[in-house]
This record gives structure tokens, C-alpha cells and sequence, in this order.
């Protein structure tokens, strides 16, 4: 992906999980026109308040180099849909605007910030353990009365992918003590406490919502609204292929995931042989 994305205006942030005995030095051979910076190595896993941690250090290092227009937040299984200077301008036409999206569904938030997960940085996601130990969490912890739940708060969840402005980065940033007490030990807060952030926020933010006609038969609304083709219909998500290359062109969307080039390695030369501009 880095290469598809290398500009003159565009700097790299990555993190690499602690867990992963590769170090990715390699990566800076992909960049040539920007410049690459590896942050502080944590070990992140699904569902806990780690991967918070690890946006937070992603935030922070970017934002102490300088300040930038956009803070884009990628993974490495995510690919551009345009070439890079479309792709630049079309957040240089939208400059001020925060692309997070938010979901206000207290079916969907509440028990995973209403209780306690404190082992869920050590279960991940695919354990059966963790799952009962979720479980019997919640069981004991409701007949504790336990609750988190702040009535002065208004949540929000969506996308943990986002594309913010420095001044919203920075006031991010200013927030942690809020962000440890409401999220610190939460289950899936990740797509929930950005979200709170902006909804709380003491600033006048503005937030992108994408103007839609019509539904998506693969790509939920929220997703559009951080410009992403993810497809959480047919899989968890789904990983694209060869076949839904030209659905994902007339997404309209910037970026997409899940791919693994390794696997079809076909995939990455179709996508290259549309975004790269030589």
C-alpha cells in the first residue's frame, strides 16, 4: 500500500505489534517521495482497549513531527481505490471536515462500555476461554450493579478507521484522562471512543456524511462516511478478490479492505494497473 500512497506531501506513522517478530525495515523501500517513521511497539489485540492505545501512539508521534492537514488512519491489509493526488484532492476540497462515522445505537454500545473486560488484552478474539470469561463477567458484574454508563455522556460508535484534521487530532490527544476513565478495560471500544470524543466535544467540529441515494448491496452507509469499501455482508470482513474489482471502482470509496495480495496476488496488479499513474 505505501507505495500507492507515496507524495511528497504525505508522511508514514506505523506501528508494528510487539507480537510480530518481523521488524518491516523493508517497508522504507517503498517510499521514496515522503518520509517513514516507526513509532513505540505495543502489543494490540481485538477487541481491547489496546488497540486505543495504540491509535493514541499513532496520533501522537504524527502530530509531534508537525502539523499536518489530514491524519489518516490505515491498516496494512487496506489499499487506495484512486491515485494519490485524487485522492489529496479530493480532502483538500473537503478541508475542516472530520471523516468519522458515527452510530448513536445504545443497543450496540452499552455492554461494552457498561462493564469490565480486563482480561481481553490477553484473550483477543478467536478464544474460547475469553468468550466464557466474557461471559461470566458481565453475569457477575450485573449482580454487582456495576455500571459504567455516564447519563451526562452521549455516545456514539462506528468505523475505527477515520481521516481527522490536526486541530481535532490534537484535541483528541487533550482528552486521554477522559478517554482512559469511560474506555480504559472496555470490550470493542476501538469503534466507540473517537466517536464519544466528537460528540462530547467542546469545539464546533464538522463531521462528512456522504450523500447517498440508494443502498450498497456489500458497503454499509457507516463506511462511506470515512470514504472505505469495507464488507462486513458476505465476511468479518470480507476479503475482496479479482471478481469485485469493478465494484469496488464505482464505490466512489478512497480506500478498501480486507485484501491479501498474497493470496491472490493477481488482485494487486489490477488495482496497481488503475490507481498508478506512471
Amino acid at each position: 500500500m505505501l507505495f500507492a500512497l507515496d507524495h511528497p506531501r504525505c508522511d508514514f506513522f506505523v506501528l508494528i505489534d510487539k507480537k510480530c517478530e518481523e521488524e518491516f525495515l523493508c517497508l522504507k523501500n517503498y517510499i521514496s517521495k515522503g518520509n517513514l517513521f516507526f513509532t513505540e511497539r505495543i502489543s494490540a489485540s481485538w477487541g481491547g482497549d489496546t488497540l486505543i492505545c495504540a491509535e493514541l501512539i499513532l496520533i501522537e508521534a504524527a502530530t509531534s513531527k508537525g502539523h499536518y492537514e489530514y491524519y489518516h488512519f490505515l491498516s496494512g491489509q487496506d489499499f487506495p481505490l484512486k491515485p494519490i493526488d485524487e485522492i489529496l484532492s479530493f480532502y483538500d476540497q473537503h478541508a475542516g471536515e472530520e471523516f468519522i462515522s458515527i452510530d448513536n445505537n445504545p443497543d450496540l454500545i452499552t455492554n461494552r462500555v457498561k462493564y469490565y473486560y480486563p482480561f481481553q488484552n490477553k484473550m483477543g478474539r478467536d478464544n474460547f476461554l475469553g468468550r466464557i470469561v466474557r461471559k461470566l463477567g458481565i453475569v457477575f458484574q450485573k449482580i454487582a450493579g456495576v455500571s459504567r454508563i455516564d447519563g451526562k455522556i452521549q455516545y456514539g460508535i462506528g468505523s475505527q478507521w477515520f481521516d481527522i484534521t490536526d486541530t481535532f487530532a490534537r484535541y483528541v490527544l487533550s482528552q486521554r484522562t477522559f478517554i482512559k476513565k469511560y474506555f480504559k478495560d472496555g470490550f470493542c471500544v476501538d469503534e466507540i471512543f473517537l466517536q464519544t470524543v466528537f460528540l462530547n466535544s467542546v469545539d464546533c467540529f464538522k463531521r462528512y456524511v456522504a450523500n447517498r441515494s440508494e443502498k450498497h448491496p456489500y458497503i454499509q452507509d457507516t463506511y462511506f462516511d470515512v470514504c472505505r469499501a469495507i464488507d462486513w455482508t458476505r465476511g468479518y470482513p470480507y476479503i475482496y478478490t479479482i471478481e469485485d474489482v469493478p465494484m469496488l471502482m464505482k464505490s466512489g470509496c478512497l480506500f478498501a479492505r480486507k485484501f491479501d495480495f498474497v493470496r491472490d496476488p493477481e488482485l494487486l496488479k489490477a488495482l496497481k494497473d488503475r490507481i498508478m499513474v506512471i
